[in-house]
């Protein structure tokens, strides 16, 4: 529901006691029913007054209908985000501090770029001198396992390894990720990606 003065606006209920014969003004916007022209004509006023904000985005200085398909835009653009960056996403906003959307923005990419997480599609490439022939291959994460660190090792430096749980084959790959930054999803381009374990040392 759009903001008005930071607040959500609440329509008018519709009157209870109205009489099947009696003339009364809709406002289509709000679905509000008003017996008085004055109430029909003050409420399509403030509906037309850039006075209105996106509940969902936070865009300010908007009409009333202007609000609602910004609201309907936004929840679009929710449903298309892939569930398996949800609880990773929603994590990050909680626990990084930025009031500039711009610097958020940044931290995200920065985040999915260098982690895998349960559930997102990816790409396997083999490592050269692979007998295996998979280069490009979708592949879904379905477990990561954190690295055993040693006294000497980085853990800023993290090698990814994928091993596959439905065969005996022991030959290893490197794996680059194509996350949510990408303008184009991996998961789009194949129907039933194999599913294989993710492992970082």
């Amino acid at each position: 529901m759009p903001l008005l003065h930071k607040k959500p606006f609440v329509p008018d209920p519709i009157p209870t006691d109205l009489k099947p014969d009696e003339e009364v003004f809709v406002f289509e916007a709000t679905k509000e029913v008003f017996r008085s022209y004055e109430k029909y004509f003050n409420r399509h006023f403030l509906c037309n007054s850039m006075v209105w904000t996106c509940e969902l985005t936070g865009k300010p200085n908007l009409s009333y209908v202007q609000a609602v398909e910004s609201e309907a835009e936004a929840k679009k653009q929710l449903g298309a985000f892939p569930d398996c960056y949800r609880r990773a996403a929603l994590s990050l906003i909680h626990n990084v501090k930025r009031t500039n959307i711009r610097m958020f923005v940044d931290e995200a990419v920065s985040f999915y770029r260098e982690r895998f997480i349960v559930g997102e599609v990816v790409d396997l490439i083999d490592q050269p001198g692979s007998s295996t022939s998979t280069k490009g291959r979708p592949v879904r994460v379905v477990r990561a396992i954190l690295p055993e660190l040693k006294a000497t090792a980085s853990p800023a430096v993290k090698v990814p390894v994928i091993t596959s749980p439905l065969s005996t084959s022991t030959s290893s790959a490197t794996s680059t990720s194509t996350s949510s930054s990408s303008s184009s999803s991996p998961a789009k381009a194949v129907q039933e990606p194999a599913v294989l374990l993710m492992k970082t040392k």
